[in-house]
């Protein structure tokens, strides 16, 4: 998975464990943002939380309960 592949505000993202998100953007404005540029939203409970380039919930010491991304689906743009 290449999250700089993802549009800002709108692509839904697909976890390992099957939840919904939200692609809300990039952002590298800070020293941690570096390490997880990609802002994403639980679509369900609307928390914001962050990934890496790769889509994954932490860069090192990776666990296999995370919830990394694992895919997107395209936003249609519909209103050309």
């Amino acid at each position: 998975m290449d999250m700089n592949q993802c549009k800002r505000g709108g692509d839904l993202l697909i976890s390992s464990h099957g939840t919904v998100f939200k692609y809300i953007g990039k952002d590298t404005s800070n020293i941690c943002r570096e390490m997880y540029p990609h802002e994403i939203m639980n679509n369900k409970t609307k928390a914001r939380c962050t990934r890496t380039d790769d889509g994954f919930v932490f860069k090192f010491k990776r666990h296999p309960d995370d919830e990394d991304i694992i895919d997107f689906l395209r936003k249609s743009n519909s209103s050309k």
